[in-house]
């Protein structure tokens, strides 16, 4: 891999997607909660507004979840 001058972050996001939330699916959730935790692009709070807006009805809960086991990712 070419250096590119920045960090390189390994997460497990698609094995804590199937352990922690039971699905594969959430893994796109929680790597936008660490993105935002490594970033701070956005507020946690815009980010969990956004992403409650776009999500089905009913997995609410799970998604914020997912959020939340993203940005724990980052210490």
């Amino acid at each position: 891999m070419p250096d590119f001058g920045g960090k390189v972050y390994e997460l497990p996001i698609t094995h804590s997607a199937k352990e922690v939330l039971g699905k594969a699916l959430f893994a796109n959730i929680i790597a936008l909660g660490a993105l935002v935790k490594l970033t701070g692009i956005v507020s946690e709070e815009s980010l969990v507004k956004a992403v409650l807006n776009r999500v089905p009805k009913g997995t609410e809960d799970k998604n914020k979840q997912a959020l939340q086991v993203g940005m724990d990712m980052i210490k």
